[in-house]
């Protein structure tokens, strides 16, 4: 068979740009050196394309596995509504203990503002996204915009601030004991830890009347990390007047397919083009 078609173009193309270098942390032992990377979804065309809003997506893993590479199929989604998505492996805690997660975190927000030109995006609209251990990064990094404390990597005079957070079934609380997935020895790996080291990995003790808006998933039946810890995050938000939207999932246990469904991809479209 021989055939002419015509075709229109009816939505942008988008493109992968992997294995970005964001920032240099020490390694084996702090006896050398290496790259960490970011994967980015972003405009095919890019020269003098109009500034998006960026999705900042922290994979999750119990902060003991990460990989940034994984949930990219479902990112596209997003990217295909004109929101660039930017993907940064960061630290796992047998590589350092906490706060390194959080100032990786910070480093690839930072990275992506300083050169958003070459993002396609617009520095005033980045949120931050992430699913479980990735989820209480993202709370974390919206508590704590341009904390000094969590500054260490490029372009430290840059803001790490962002316009919004999404965390899907994350902890506020590290102080709360969690037995069924125990998050406070991933969260300090190894030996004993204190109090004051719980509360310094929550987001709930960094919660200001300032803080930018918050979208919270969280499935009903969550047996790693209880619904209680999205309640509790949504009605400390709500008593410091700052803009949230709280989803609590029906019938879905932690990490289920369910998150990753249209209904939800509606509801973040929705709340990032708000925003």
């Amino acid at each position: 068979m021989k055939k002419e078609i015509e075709v229109t173009v009816r939505r942008e193309v988008q493109s992968l740009a992997a294995d970005i270098g964001y920032k240099t942390v020490g390694d084996w032992f702090n006896g050398t050196l290496r790259t960490l990377t970011m994967d980015s979804i972003l405009p095919k065309h890019r020269a003098g394309h109009a500034p998006q809003p960026v999705i900042v997506w922290l994979c999750g893993g119990g902060f003991t596995q990460v990989n940034e590479h994984i949930w990219l199929p479902e990112m596209v989604r997003y990217a295909q509504a004109g929101i660039t998505i930017v993907s940064p492996r960061y630290r796992t805690a047998n590589e350092a203990p906490y706060p390194a997660q959080l100032l990786d975190v910070k480093a690839a927000i930072r990275f992506v503002r300083a050169n958003a030109e070459m993002f396609c995006a617009d520095p005033d609209r980045i949120f931050v996204m992430g699913e479980s251990a990735g989820a209480v990064l993202s709370q974390l990094a919206a508590a704590t915009p341009d904390d000094p404390r969590f500054v260490e990597g490029a372009y430290p005079e840059v803001s790490d601030a962002v316009a919004g957070a999404i965390p899907f079934y994350g902890s506020c609380d590290m102080t709360v004991q969690n037995k069924k997935s125990n998050w406070r020895s991933m969260a300090f790996y190894g030996g004993e830890f204190t109090e004051e080291q719980t509360k310094a990995a929550s987001s709930l003790t960094y919660l200001t009347s300032d803080a930018p808006p918050f979208l919270i998933f969280h499935g009903s039946e969550d047996e790693k990390v209880p619904v209680e810890q999205s309640e509790k995050l949504y009605a400390r938000l709500t008593e410091l007047g700052v803009p949230v939207e709280y989803y609590r999932v029906k019938g879905m246990n932690h990490g289920n397919d369910g998150f990753y469904q249209d209904e939800i991809a509606d509801i973040i479209i929705r709340f990032v083009k708000a925003h």
